[in-house]
């Protein structure tokens, strides 16, 4: 029983040492700057994923000319935005 206590306060240790300081608080700045899909603050609404090894592209009816929602969490930005930033030196 000593050993699960220590493993898991292992792992809380390390969620919070380094995954929460990692995760970034997307602003509408870095939209405005970053995001394809910003325009004058609304969003276009242009989708893209990857299925069965193929780049997708879809129109997110729900979004398109939408307010922004980068601060409140958006999947487009988390998943393409973000890391295209990350790996051009952001």
């Amino acid at each position: 029983m000593s050993s699960f206590i220590l493993i898991y306060f292992l792992l809380v240790l390390y969620f919070y040492a380094f995954y929460i300081p990692s995760m970034k608080k997307s602003s509408k700045t870095d939209a405005r700057k970053y995001c394809a899909n910003w325009h004058a603050g609304k969003c276009l609404g242009a989708m893209m994923y990857r299925k069965d090894d193929e780049l997708r592209f879809a129109m997110d009816g729900k979004k398109v000319g939408k307010n922004c929602i980068v601060d409140e969490g958006c999947d487009y930005f988390d998943n393409i935005v973000i890391p295209g930033m990350e790996n051009n030196g952001r």
